[in-house]
């Protein structure tokens, strides 16, 4: 089975992992954001989450823009970035993505209103919005703009590194992403353009605690995430059981506390293996480009007029169901994954319906090909299906 992964690590990641049962790794949390400001050429701070970065930055917004209670984020995105606003007193307004799945800077501005305190915006996948536009845009209604590079490092938009626009930056070291040091909770870092956010940071980080990581969450990372099969389903009904009995513990990622040492330690060897990383991504996504982009069932709208960086791999089906092509990858030895929200339902016109993802990460080039024979045979099957169906109406 060509499964959908969710971190490329090498032998270091794994080594690093190893040694932390004899090796604290205090010096990596320093050693990392140094590296990570003379990268970005910001301020960094480092934290247990992304979303914990995302709760920090809304804290400062309740207070420097008292009685607005209103942040807008993009319709299709992940459900924690909707927790952690609701968990900081505001009300999430959704407005529409474009065919890339980012904000629709054209229709942004008709969701401003005088109750508008921040704008979240996603590079949702690594695939680029259009944040020069939507910067311009929170600069000119006097909004707060987090530039949520969580599911991106190392790409740029209009010769600028993303995270790097509006008054704070975002990224994640949680699992499909460009960084990945284990599961939800295992890492982020805010950049800091805003000198008075910085100020506020600076008055409250001293008193976070570290952050640490437990054996259960790297267990439940190896197994669910990384060598997924029985130990994926498994975990699955044992969280069904959990919720029906009522004993799910609530996530407190969006709490924000130090980063892990251990983190730390995987996240600086990830930023060192980037670039390798990236040319072998777009070596995977040139050949899914141009095996798939001419298959009528399927559209690919990120990389549909350049092949471009994205951390994972969605196509979009606008007459079939995603969930009856789900079933043929499966039966056909590939792996995919319901997308986020209800991104997976049948194509109703919209942008954010019809999606699927398929493997990218940590796979070679041969299975990428792969698995584009599986998507020319469905097509296929879907024209002799046709050609059936029509033979039967004529007779």
């Amino acid at each position: 089975m060509i499964k959908v992964r969710v971190c490329q690590w090498g032998f270091k990641e794994w080594w690093i992992l190893f040694t932390a049962l004899v090796s604290s790794h205090k010096k990596a949390p320093e050693r990392l954001k140094d590296r990570l400001a003379r990268y970005f050429h910001r301020e960094i701070v480092l934290f247990n989450s992304g979303r914990a970065a995302i709760a920090l930055c809304l804290q400062f917004v309740r207070q420097t823009k008292k009685g607005k209670t209103e942040v807008i984020i993009p319709r299709y995105i992940c459900t924690s970035v909707i927790e952690t606003i609701e968990k900081c007193g505001f009300q999430a307004i959704h407005a529409p993505v474009n065919d890339e799945l980012n904000l629709d800077i054209t229709a942004l501005p008709a969701f401003i209103s005088d109750r508008t305190a921040a704008i979240i915006a996603p590079h949702m996948y690594s695939c680029s919005a259009d944040i020069e536009a939507i910067a311009s845009l929170s600069r000119e209604k006097n909004i707060f703009l987090i530039d949520d590079a969580a599911q991106v490092f190392g790409v740029k938009h209009a010769g600028s590194l993303l995270g790097t626009f509006g008054n704070a930056g975002v990224l994640s070291f949680a699992q499909a992403k460009s960084i990945v040091t284990g599961i939800k909770g295992s890492g982020g870092a805010l950049l800091i353009s805003d000198p008075e956010l910085k100020r506020f940071v600076d008055d409250n980080v001293a008193s976070y605690e570290r952050n640490r990581v437990s054996f259960s969450r790297i267990v439940e990372f190896l197994c669910v995430y990384k060598w997924r099969g029985i130990f994926e389903t498994a975990h699955y009904y044992l969280d069904r059981i959990k919720t029906l009995l009522q004993v799910n513990k609530p996530t407190d990622d969006y709490e924000p506390r130090k980063i892990a040492y251990l983190d730390a330690a995987i996240a600086l060897r990830q930023v060192d293996t980037f670039n390798q990383r990236y040319s072998q991504t777009l070596q995977r996504l040139a050949i899914y480009q141009r095996e798939l982009s001419q298959l009528p069932f399927l559209s690919l709208p990120q990389i549909a007029n350049e092949t471009r960086y994205v951390s994972r791999f969605i196509v979009r089906l606008a007459s079939e169901s995603p969930k009856a092509f789900r079933q043929y990858l499966k039966e056909h030895g590939v792996a995919s994954k319901l997308t986020y929200l209800n991104g997976s339902k049948l194509y109703d016109g919209t942008a954010d319906s019809g999606l699927l993802e398929l493997p990218l990460q940590d796979i070679s080039t041969a299975d990428v090909q792969k698995v584009c024979n599986v998507c020319q045979q469905y097509s296929k099957h879907l024209t002799d299906q046709e050609v059936v169906e029509n033979n039967n109406v004529t007779r």
